[in-house]
C-alpha cells in the first residue's frame, strides 16, 4: 500500500492501479489495508476519467469501512459516490448524498454536494434550502455562497444572486461567470459586452447551465438568433447536462 501511495503521488497512475489491485487480494483480514487500496483505486479511476470505475472502487471501500464501524469514512465516500452521480444516475445521487448526510450530520461539504445533487433532480427550492441551512451554520462556505448565487441568478432572482457571487472568489471559473453575467444584466437592465459573452461561451466546453446562462443574457439584449443557437447547445450538453427543469427556459430560447 505504501507502495502504491508513493506511486500515485509521483504520477506513475499505472503502477500505483496495479500495486493497489495487488492490495485488494492480498489484505485479507487486514480490513482498514484494503479499505484504503479500494479508496485509492477509486481516486485513480476518477483522475484518469473512468467514473463508473471509481464509483465501484468506493463502493468496496464503504462495505469495508461500514463493517468496521466507521461512519466518518462511510460518509465521506458516500458523499465521494453521489457526487460522481450528479447530472448522469441523479435520483442515485441523491439517495447516496442523503445517506452520507446522516453519517456526517451537519457536514457542509455533504449538504452543499446534496444541494447540487437536489438542483440538477429539478427540486430547485430544496437545494436552495439546503444551502441556506448551511450557511445559517457556518456562514462562511465559499462554495456553497457561489452554488447558491448560481441557482439564484438561474431562477431570476437576480440581486441575492449577486450579493452572494460577489462576496466570494470564483476566480476563472465560467459557470459563475455566467452566472455573474446574467444576474448583473437582469438586475440593472444594462448591456453586457459581446467579447464578454463570447469568452464565456469559449469557457463553457459542454456545461449546460453556462451555455443557458449566456443564451439568456444574449436574449436579454436583442440576439435572438444567437441565443436560440447557444440554448440548443445547451439541451445537448453533458458536461455536466442541463437540469430537468431548465430545459423549458431553453426550450422557449429555441423558439425564439
Amino acid at each position: 500500500l505504501d507502495a502504491a501511495e508513493t506511486a500515485f503521488a509521483a504520477g506513475n497512475l499505472d503502477l500505483a492501479r496495479r500495486l493497489a489491485t495487488a492490495v485488494t487480494r492480498e489484505a485479507g483480514a487486514d480490513r482498514p489495508v484494503r479499505g484504503a487500496a479500494e479508496c485509492l483505486l477509486g481516486t485513480i479511476a476518477y483522475g484518469q476519467g473512468r467514473m463508473g470505475r471509481a464509483a465501484e472502487h468506493y463502493e468496496s471501500a464503504i462495505t469495508v469501512f461500514g463493517a468496521l464501524g466507521d461512519t466518518t469514512h462511510v460518509g465521506m465516500l458516500l458523499a465521494a459516490v453521489g457526487r460522481l452521480k450528479i447530472g448522469s444516475e441523479t435520483t442515485e445521487a441523491v439517495s447516496r448524498l442523503r445517506a452520507a448526510l446522516t453519517q456526517l450530520p451537519g457536514d457542509t461539504f455533504v449538504k452543499t454536494a446534496l444541494a447540487h445533487a437536489l438542483w440538477h433532480a429539478g427540486r430547485a427550492q430544496a437545494a436552495i434550502a439546503i444551502l441556506d441551512d448551511a450557511l445559517s451554520q457556518n456562514g462562511a462556505t465559499p462554495e456553497a455562497i457561489r452554488l447558491r448565487g448560481e441557482m439564484l441568478a438561474d431562477l431570476n432572482r437576480a440581486e441575492p444572486a449577486l450579493r452572494d457571487l460577489d462576496r466570494v472568489n470564483y476566480g476563472d471559473r465560467p459557470s459563475s461567470r455566467a452566472a455573474w453575467f446574467l444576474a448583473k444584466r437582469t438586475c440593472e437592465g444594462v448591456g453586457v459586452s459581446g467579447t464578454k459573452d463570447l469568452e464565456l461561451v469559449d469557457g463553457a466546453d459542454d456545461s449546460g447551465p453556462v451555455l443557458l446562462r449566456v443564451a439568456r443574457v444574449l436574449r436579454l439584449e436583442g440576439d435572438a438568433d444567437t441565443a436560440a443557437g447557444l440554448a440548443e447547445r445547451a439541451v445537448r450538453a453533458r458536461r455536466p447536462p442541463l437540469p430537468e427543469h431548465l430545459r423549458k427556459e431553453a426550450e422557449r430560447l429555441m423558439a425564439r
